[in-house]
């Protein structure tokens, strides 16, 4: 809440940037996190499928109607809440009367997007085998309820079919509403990446103050090399984007104030402090003003606001706290180290990227390895991770760092993660080895002209069809493998 005075200065925004987003871990486990989301659609005989509303209203609602009037469809939330105690015990525990939110067992939990995709949280853990088959067990469940509906999850980066018109607002909490706001005043992108895109993110531990300086840097200089390797929105609108990872051109274009790398992080002289790289960041990233201070409110910077005001308002300490939460660069100190940089990918294939970052990011010497590779590249990180997002593999230098990566991590020993390991190289051999990746792949069977749903799920299931082994073996291990 906005204030008529200025009280904040900058040792507190950096006293709490650092004690809340940057911790020092010393007592580490090696723990991973990971976030998915996977956007619903109901099959229809005409093709194109129907967008599953969350609620029993809006612009998504109608369409439904439209299409199906006699259709009694309560709302995707209202019929998960009907089924309370299913699926690793859900029960609905929502954030406030406009945030749905359902808990498990585990200790995860299922969010919503504006877009009406759905965000499934895992807690952090030291088992990567273990979180990746509560993970894949709980989909699974969500998916056998809804079966009898003719719904299913779509394992894709972007919604392909659809505009952002036809998906609508269909969170409608604050904290939306205002980024709504602001977007529209930039670019188109800013609706297209709340309604539209999904993506998948690995969550690990940060380290102690020296590993936390290497992990920081090599978790960054990877980016380009994960988008162009997992890339997997090459669809937009019914047709080829242009890009293999179109979910990955929408993040840089909608406000780049607020996406892709921190300027310190890309300067020739380097500056060895995330921290401080984070701190300048969010300090000269426009900030969404409180809906209070008009409608229509300047492009001003945090810092700005903080120095000179506002219609004589200051911001409090909640205002930074807010702002921080409107930044998504491709690695987000969280406590932890947020990777956002993968497109979600197929569900059989959609634990090599968590599995892949455990192993770099965990040991000290693949850590040095790829610092060492990749520092040469990183005064250009920008302009690499547009050549990934549009080119892919097809990037001779991507592709040689990709395939050096992973056949050396396919030298590894066991940790814990065979079976997830062996999903890996079984990706690597029908993927990163022969220089493409899931969009590559879509493009060549399909052409130019996005494929029906049917279409994309016959392909899911002969990809799940290439992992039937380890993944069973992994779910029996872990005491998860689905009821038939």
């Amino acid at each position: 809440m906005a204030i008529p005075r200025k009280t904040l200065t900058k040792n507190d925004l950096a006293t709490y940037l650092v004690d809340t987003f940057f911790k020092d871990w010393t007592d580490e486990k090696h723990l991973t996190g990971l976030e998915l989301e996977v956007i619903p659609f109901k099959r229809s005989p005409e093709g194109l499928p129907f967008i599953v509303p969350l609620q029993a209203k809006g612009r998504a609602y109608t369409l439904w109607q439209d299409k199906d009037p006699q259709d009694p469809w309560p709302g995707l939330v209202e019929f998960l809440k009907q089924r309370q105690g299913q699926c690793d015990n859900m029960r609905f525990e929502p954030l406030d009367p406009n945030t749905p939110r359902f808990v498990f067992d585990s200790g995860a939990q299922l969010t919503f997007e504006p877009g009406g995709q759905l965000e499934y949280s895992s807690v952090a853990c030291e088992s990567i085998e273990g979180v990746t088959s509560s993970l894949y067990s709980t989909l699974h469940c969500l998916e056998s309820l809804l079966a009898p509906y003719d719904i299913s999850f779509f394992y894709g980066a972007l919604n392909p079919w659809f505009k952002t018109e036809e998906v609508g607002l269909q969170i409608t909490k604050e904290r939306y509403l205002s980024m709504n706001r602001f977007f529209n005043r930039i670019s188109p992108f800013g609706q297209k990446m709340m309604r539209l895109t999904a993506s998948f993110q690995v969550n690990l531990d940060v380290g102690n103050q020296q590993t936390a300086q290497k992990r920081w840097r090599a978790s960054n200089l990877l980016s380009p090399v994960f988008m162009a390797m997992f890339a997997n929105s090459p669809f937009h609108e019914g047709r080829f984007s242009g890009a293999k990872s179109f979910r990955a051109v929408i993040w840089s274009k909608l406000d780049p104030s607020r996406t892709g790398f921190q300027d310190g992080f890309l300067t020739e002289e380097y500056c060895p402090c995330p921290a401080q790289q984070y701190m300048n960041f969010a300090l000269n990233a426009y900030c969404m003003l409180p809906e209070a201070l008009g409608q229509h409110d300047p492009m001003i910077t945090f810092g700005d606001w903080m120095e000179h005001g506002f219609n004589g308002e200051y911001p409090e300490l909640n205002d930074w706290v807010i702002h921080l939460s409107t930044l998504f660069p491709e690695v987000r100190p969280r406590g932890f180290l947020e990777m956002r940089y993968m497109d979600t990918l197929p569900k059989a294939f959609y634990s090599v990227p968590g599995t892949i970052l455990r192993r770099f990011l965990y040991s000290e010497t693949l850590l040095d390895r790829i610092i060492e590779s990749m520092e040469p590249h990183r005064v250009h990180l920008r302009e690499l991770l547009d050549e990934a997002a549009y080119r892919g593999l097809e990037s001779q230098v991507l592709r040689n760092l990709a395939q050096n990566f992973f056949e050396e991590l396919l030298r590894l020993s066991p940790d814990g993660d065979e079976n997830l390991m062996e999903i890996a190289e079984i990706f690597y051999r029908n993927y990163t080895h022969r220089g493409i990746n899931p969009a590559d792949e879509m493009l060549a069977r399909f052409g130019d002209q996005c494929p029906s749903f049917d279409d994309l799920q016959q392909l899911a299931a002969q990809r799940l069809d290439l992992v039937h082994t380890p993944l069973n073996r992994m779910l029996a291990a872990q005491d998860k493998l689905p009821t038939p």
